[in-house]
């Protein structure tokens, strides 16, 4: 079992949005749907071409395509397995936790609406919980300057595994 950060940038999402669409998601959506290289992101020696492709889509969509910073990120969407915990935070506040109940390969859908910009989702439906203090203990400490996209959390892995068999 990973545990997982998913960054939620104010400026774009909210926890509130992910948990009401039941989803684990990250934005960048003029790179488009990413279904035809999904599969890429089944086998590690892809990671290198599977961002490669991505930084060019960034080129294509978004002004400054050189310093474009969505191809880890998707990367790791893509890595989200069965079981996986992930911790949604806002800025550095810990405002919920979710589990993959599916991989990410094979439940990747980009949601084309035009209302969302976090766009890129995965693993849906997911039953978001709020981190509740009493129940499951102080949150775990979100990295200083917060998260770009989604990645591995790693210092507290058994902290939050714990807090999270509390909810079940």
């Amino acid at each position: 079992m990973n545990i997982w950060w998913v960054a939620l940038d104010l400026k774009y999402t909210s926890y509130e949005e992910v948990k009401h669409r039941k989803v684990i998601a990250q934005g960048w959506p003029q790179i488009g749907d990413l279904r035809t290289i999904y599969s890429l992101a089944s086998d590690p020696a892809n990671e290198r071409l599977f961002k490669d492709v991505i930084v060019e889509l960034g080129r294509l969509h978004y002004k400054g395509g050189d310093n474009f910073t969505a191809p880890e990120p998707m990367w790791n969407l893509s890595q989200v397995r069965l079981g996986d915990l992930v911790v949604g935070i806002e800025g550095t506040k810990v405002r919920g936790i979710c589990q993959a109940d599916r991989d990410a390969i094979t439940s990747y859908r980009f949601d084309n609406t035009g209302y969302y910009n976090y766009a890129q989702t995965v693993c849906a439906p997911v039953e978001w919980r709020e981190w509740d203090k009493v129940r499951m203990g102080e949150p775990p400490r979100a990295p200083g300057q917060s998260v770009l996209g989604i990645r591995r959390l790693r210092s507290e892995q058994e902290y939050v595994i714990k807090a999270w068999n509390t909810l079940t």
